[in-house]
């Protein structure tokens, strides 16, 4: 109940209120009882867990930092105790990713260092090494400028890059099929992909803004709230600073890439609708480009990465305006 106060309380911008208080008050106190008898299998059971991951979202929900750092101290506590994740997802399968979800949701908020996968990630491609997608023989000059991109890249960057584009790929190919994804492709994928991104700290500003850009990708796939873009406010903060300083950078990713991280940042970012400058930016590598049309914008974000079910509609929508200037502007100089 606590948890339903408080995001409508958030979603129709209301205080925080004395019913959600009190629906709050009263699950610490059961929660504290709880945690307060070890002896009690019920301290650490997986409906505590659940309890404590509420209590997370909830102080994520109205911007308690404090609250929701020591939410998810507690629950990577009590998950040790438990064997930590690994026995965890032994005994409940879909339970370690609302966990991880929690821990990676605070780190996108408030950037919380995360409480999980701190020390001895693996690096390795994860979905792409699975073979869950047939692979079509490439031609000699098909993306040859990703390519060689993603070469001058740290290989850990370019393994996770490897493994969001795999899972684009299964996205489109599940919408087209009328299919879905398994859920234990989506969470381990959220999870394998998030948590190396958060580890990562790239000195080069092409390869920072470029994992941040991943960063928000994926965070718009795996962290869909309606109307709670506000939620990922370091993530945004952070993409913005860095692409202020890939523009002042001397060495520059190809176009087509500038082009997605720019249409990444105006339709995932709070900020995105008000950053001139980004959108002067935006308006002068379209216009380089040629483009000025929605299918022709298209064409080269599925050219870099791209999950059409996802995006498209309201990036159109997004975008309208935008394009409608390009347009004119290359009128402009025909005439």
């Amino acid at each position: 109940m606590f948890s339903v106060e408080a995001y409508f309380d958030m979603l129709l911008g209301r205080d925080y209120g004395s019913l959600a208080h009190f629906h709050f008050l009263k699950t610490l106190r059961l929660l504290q009882a709880r945690i307060n008898n070890p002896q009690d299998p019920s301290s650490i059971s997986d409906a505590t867990i659940m309890v404590v991951v509420i209590l997370g979202l909830a102080a994520e929900m109205v911007g308690d930092r404090t609250a929701a750092e020591n939410h998810a101290a507690g629950m990577a506590r009590i998950v040790d105790l438990r064997g930590g994740l690994e026995m965890l997802r032994f005994d409940n399968p879909r339970l370690p990713a609302k966990v991880c979800r929690v821990d990676i949701g605070l780190s996108l908020r408030f950037g919380c260092k995360s409480v999980f996968f701190g020390r001895d990630i693996s690096w390795n491609p994860y979905l792409s090494s699975q073979g869950l997608v047939r692979r079509k023989r490439k031609l000699v000059d098909t993306n040859h400028d990703m390519e060689s991109f993603l070469k001058t890249l740290d290989p850990r960057l370019s393994n996770v890059w490897t493994d969001l584009e795999e899972f684009a790929k299964l996205s489109n190919i599940a919408s087209q099929t009328g299919r879905k994804l398994q859920p234990n492709i989506f969470s381990e994928a959220m999870v394998s992909i998030l948590y190396r991104l958060l580890a990562l700290s790239p000195e080069s500003a092409a390869e920072n803004a470029f994992r941040l850009g991943m960063m928000t990708f994926a965070a718009s796939i795996f962290f869909r709230w309606r109307d709670m873009k506000q939620r990922q406010a370091y993530l945004d903060n952070s993409f913005g600073d860095a692409l202020i300083e890939l523009k002042k950078a001397t060495t520059q990713p190809p176009t087509a890439i500038l082009l997605w991280l720019l249409m990444i940042w105006r339709t995932n970012s709070v900020q995105g609708d008000g950053d001139q400058a980004t959108e002067e930016w935006f308006l002068e590598i379209m216009g380089g480009l040629g483009i000025c049309s929605w299918p022709e914008l298209h064409n080269v974000l599925k050219y870099v990465l791209w999950i059409d079910c996802l995006f498209d509609a309201s990036s159109k929508r997004t975008l309208g305006p935008i394009l409608g200037k390009v347009a004119r502007k290359l009128v402009a100089l025909d005439l």
